[in-house]
């Protein structure tokens, strides 16, 4: 971690053309690889700074064709700025329709009488399967009982087997 850090501080240090402090260059003297650094940075540094810039001329139309383009921009961000706040509206609507059903049953309750049944079908077919699971003949559930009792017969044979392994 500290040697990143001494790496951002000469990197730093040679782009702002100040002296590296004492500290850093203890640091560069103790590491081999803050030497390396340093060696590969000034060599990078100064083959960029003898090498001219590119020299490209940019076409005369350039200049007016970046103002349109700003032009426009700064035009269709302000008629862009009313679209933003246009949900503001709808939520508040929302809210007042979400506050106003919830206010509507608070006031009224349903009231259940005690005999009815609200969902008659639903209780039908919940009586059907009490009823068909007590008349069901054995034999539906004879398969998924010798299935258990097989299942019960593989876990002792393995837990016999884990005893007798173990010394």
């Amino acid at each position: 971690m500290m040697h990143w850090l001494n790496k951002y501080r000469m990197s730093r240090a040679l782009d702002a053309s100040v002296r590296r402090s004492a500290r850093l260059q203890r640091e560069i003297g103790r590491s081999g690889d803050l030497r390396r650094f340093d060696e590969e940075l000034t060599c990078v540094d100064r083959l960029l700074k003898e090498q001219s810039p590119p020299a490209a001329e940019a076409p005369v139309y350039f200049h007016g064709s970046i103002a349109r383009a700003i032009r426009a921009c700064a035009t269709s961000s302000a008629a862009e700025s009313p679209r933003r706040i246009r949900w503001v509206p709808a939520l508040g609507v929302s809210l007042i329709a979400l506050a106003g059903f919830l206010w509507a049953l608070a006031q009224h309750p349903q009231q259940v009488e005690g005999n009815s049944v609200p969902f008659q079908p639903a209780a039908r077919a919940l009586e059907m399967g009490s009823e068909l699971a007590q008349k069901a003949p054995g034999s539906l559930a004879q398969p998924m009982s010798d299935e258990w009792e097989r299942i019960n017969q593989d876990f002792e044979r393995t837990a016999d087997f884990l005893m007798s392994s173990v010394p």
